[in-house]
């Protein structure tokens, strides 16, 4: 048997989709974001940064600003259009909003 990276569970959306906000944390401004995620034909996996207390999308990475995500891979570099890293967010407390619509996330990290 063969398993998918980190793919041992995964947060599920339908075509009605669905959103996953992670906790608060700091920032410490080194690295890219990156996805383990199966979006299926006809869905999209798009990603916010959001303020700590507000939930406000923050300019320039909000849902909208995400370049969607359409694939099966485990390994996917999240980009932004008007942004080329997250290294302006350094120190500060930042949460992803993960919006999925027929897509499966197995699991993110900052490498």
């Amino acid at each position: 048997a063969t398993l998918r990276r980190d793919g041992f569970a995964s947060l599920n959306a339908d075509e009605e989709g669905g959103l996953v906000i992670t906790r608060p944390f700091i920032f410490d401004g080194k690295g890219d974001l990156f996805v383990n995620a199966d979006v299926n034909r006809g869905g999209e996996l798009r990603i916010a940064v959001i303020d700590e207390d507000t939930a406000e999308e923050l300019d320039h990475f909000g849902r909208d600003d995400s370049v969607a995500i359409y694939e099966d891979a485990t390994r996917i570099a999240v980009r932004w259009t008007q942004r080329k890293s997250l290294a302006e967010l350094k120190g500060g407390y930042v949460r992803f909003a993960f919006h999925l619509r027929t897509a499966k996330l197995y699991s993110f990290w900052i490498e």
